[in-house]
């Protein structure tokens, strides 16, 4: 006969004991007991122990961290933004939550930070939208990208597909970065551990405001922990992977590397936020995946410069040169 308790506490504040029974266990596996673990009144973040005792004997014990939210916690920002979103991934989710935000337009000039739901610009409209919205970072504006423009070899694509179900653009349609419009050379790696963990770090930042920081990335980011991370990242890394390379003998551990799942570039006046986080996916399903994207809105909003005036003749000459590759480009796909 054994007695089992289980304690939840916020950081060093005890709630006291939730369970606490006595039970008869018989040999072999079994499942003790289920129950759910009230949470109306909890904010924060927890952590629930499991011990099992025999009279003062502590056989057993187990703790497991999780996080709670409230409407307070998961407030929707007030900051209004624009998007560009061709699929409609992310307009669902954003006109559910009364979130204030409208498409990006080509001459769009007020001081609101896009967020681009994907780097795909095969129609010509959305590549067009894409070269204002370069022009418009540039100028002083501030994106978003969930998801990044990054090269990927056919190895890797073919991983994301078949291990995760992830579908890709090939490298011949990425046109953003295959007619030089995005400005940076960014390359993927694939950031999921297999007989070498990768560690996630998360640095204290705004977009992590009200989360788990300071640390490698436990349970509660398990859902958006990036399965990719970008190489080569020469701006402001706020998550990044580690890992090292292996060969599978006696030789052990080969060189460290590490990669950026979330970070900020400069471009011009302005900035472009990059994330390889799977937030999308997960909007709406997993609170902390809101609360990065709210955060995200929030601390965008707030770096958001007023465009400085717009050059006419620069914006002719970019509109005539990428559209004329991007022209070639789907060309060149259909050889």
């Amino acid at each position: 006969q054994a007695e089992d308790g289980i304690r939840d506490v916020e950081r060093s504040r005890g709630l006291g004991d939730v369970y606490k029974r006595q039970l008869m266990l018989k040999p072999g596996i079994q499942q003790i007991f289920e129950s759910n673990l009230p949470s109306e009144k909890l904010s924060g973040s927890y952590i629930l122990t499991a011990k099992l005792k025999r009279k003062e004997t502590t056989l057993s014990e187990n703790t497991y961290p999780f996080l709670v939210f409230n409407e307070r916690t998961l407030e929707v920002p007030q900051q209004e933004f624009t998007i560009i979103d061709p699929e409609g991934s992310l307009k669902p989710f954003l006109a559910d939550r009364g979130l204030k935000f409208s498409e990006f337009t080509a001459r769009d000039e007020r001081d609101k930070p896009v967020l681009v739901s994907t780097a795909c610009a095969e129609e010509p409209k959305i590549f067009e939208r894409f070269i204002y919205l370069f022009n418009f970072v540039k100028r002083g504006g501030v994106a978003v990208f969930l998801d990044p423009p990054i090269n990927r070899d056919e190895g890797l694509i073919r991983v994301l597909k078949s291990r995760f179900g992830i579908h890709v653009a090939p490298p011949e349609k990425n046109l953003l970065l295959r007619t030089g419009l995005f400005p940076f050379k960014l390359k993927s790696r694939l950031a999921y551990g297999h007989w070498v963990g990768v560690y996630h770090y998360v640095k204290k930042h705004p977009i992590f405001k009200g989360l788990p920081v300071k640390c490698f990335m436990g349970q509660e980011y398990q859902n958006v922990c990036a399965i990719e991370t970008m190489s080569e990242f020469e701006g402001e890394t706020i998550v990044g992977s580690l890992s090292w390379s292996y060969t599978m003998d006696y030789t052990g551990p080969k060189d460290v590397w590490w990669g950026t799942d979330l970070g900020i570039l400069p471009y011009g006046r302005g900035k472009i936020i990059l994330s390889t986080l799977r937030l999308i996916e997960n909007l709406g399903r997993d609170p902390v995946a809101d609360k990065i994207l709210y955060n995200m809105v929030t601390f965008a909003a707030s770096i958001s410069l007023k465009p400085s005036e717009t050059d006419e003749e620069e914006q002719k000459s970019e509109l005539k040169k990428y559209m004329k590759r991007f022209k070639n480009a789907k060309k060149a796909q259909k050889c």
